[in-house]
């Protein structure tokens, strides 16, 4: 509702690819779920003019039973648009902006690491649950210093509002500022960039499987980045859904091919098979 009436074909004329929607969010003092008045019409904007569209509410969930909570609320707003959201539904998990430094009801419960973390895990794994694909928002300061961004079962929103972030974790989608211009919005506007090329962030080479479980070993400087596939299967079919990127997000025309043995080869472009990565179902 911050943005007031917004263009949306202009929006997506000026070149933007996605945006986040607000559905609603949990009151900083007594903790009330409320809704964002613009939701549908930025919805319906959105999609109408061919913007891709994921959802976010605002949260100050204290509890792992408020988080289910809150994800709840987003898939009840989310429901009629399911077939429309095809980016991430994010818990915005931030302490409130109450105009006198941090407070609000999340600042002030002090939650521990795990704590904090085990509440974003919830939400995200209630969103898994119905079939959307999470994603947890927080700034760098909280994602350093309260949560194990490591342990997160979720894509990262990281807000970080610099001109080159020195975040070290992974992160899909980078914040860098609150001050953007965008044509067919009034104002300033939160602007983003999506890393839709790899799984982690641009710089870090450290493989990620989606839609899927696992650590891949990664020694090279390319992502791997699993998609649709279930990479428990030891069959050649595996090949169909792999596909490798460089750092800068461009695709390589590289294959990977499974021997049986959880262990895939890396073929260059018809050459021999060279730079053995292994799969490994345990985590270990």
């Amino acid at each position: 509702k911050y943005q007031k009436t917004i263009d949306w074909p202009a929006v997506k004329a000026s070149g933007v690819e996605f945006a986040f929607i607000r559905a609603g969010y949990r009151g900083y003092e007594r903790g009330t779920l409320a809704a964002d008045s613009s939701f549908d019409r930025n919805m319906q904007g959105a999609i109408q003019a061919g913007v891709k569209v994921g959802i976010y509410i605002f949260s100050q969930a204290i509890t792992e039973a408020e988080a289910v909570d809150e994800a709840n609320y987003v898939i009840s707003r989310a429901e009629q648009y399911r077939s429309s959201v095809s980016m991430p539904i994010v818990l915005d998990y931030e302490y409130a902006s109450t105009g006198n430094g941090e407070g609000g009801r999340l600042y002030n419960a002090h939650l521990s690491r795990e704590s904090a973390t085990a509440v974003c895990n919830a939400f995200s794994q209630r969103i898994r649950e119905a079939g959307y694909t999470p994603m947890v928002y927080a700034n760098k300061h909280m994602l350093q210093n309260a949560l194990n961004a490591g342990s997160l079962n979720s894509m990262i929103w990281l807000a970080n509002y610099t001109s080159e972030t020195t975040y070290a974790g992974e992160y899909q989608f980078w914040q860098y500022s609150s001050k953007g211009s965008v044509n067919g919005i009034s104002g300033n506007t939160d602007v983003n960039f999506w890393y839709s090329g790899s799984p982690s962030s641009a710089g870090n080479n450290t493989g990620s499987v989606e839609n899927s479980s696992g650590n891949w070993a990664n020694s090279g400087n390319a992502a791997i980045n699993v998609i649709g596939a279930n990479a428990n299967q030891k069959t050649d079919e595996s090949v169909k859904k792999m596909r490798v990127y460089n750092q800068d997000g461009s695709l390589k025309r590289n294959q990977f091919y499974c021997d049986g043995t959880y262990t895939y080869y890396l073929q260059n472009d018809g050459s021999p098979m060279v730079n053995r990565l292994t799969y490994d179902p345990e985590g270990t």
